[in-house]
């Protein structure tokens, strides 16, 4: 509005990124297939790097990748692991993470493997 005459903008023209979570929404659970699990994840734009990384609850040693990638598609992103690709069974702090635009966010859960 500029005084009473009103003004319609066809678009809106960003001239940064805008300040939005990278990564939301992260489950991690048994999957529908004996022997799999699968976890679910929303990345609203996409990511030019994401990964999921395991450590250890009690000692924080790094437990190795559920799962990462160079290049990821914007949307919800769903993937079953068999469990003999998982670390032993037990409590897992995991470190969900993605990247794009040169700027990272993470999301923090406990997994847990039986």
């Amino acid at each position: 509005m500029e005084g009473t005459k009103r003004i319609s903008l066809p678009y809106l023209y960003v001239k940064e990124e805008p300040d939005y979570p990278r990564i939301m929404g992260f489950d991690f659970g048994q999957g529908d297939k004996k022997g799999t699990y699968r976890y679910e994840m929303y990345l609203p734009r996409g990511a030019e790097e994401f990964g999921i990384v395991l450590y250890e609850e009690d000692s924080l040693k790094f437990a190795g990748y559920l799962d990462w990638s160079r290049s990821a598609p914007s949307g919800l992103i769903k993937k079953d692991v068999l469990k003999k690709d998982l670390p032993p069974k037990g409590v897992y702090k995991a470190i969900i993470f993605a990247r794009r635009s040169g700027r990272e966010d993470r999301i923090e859960k406990t997994l847990l493997i039986e």
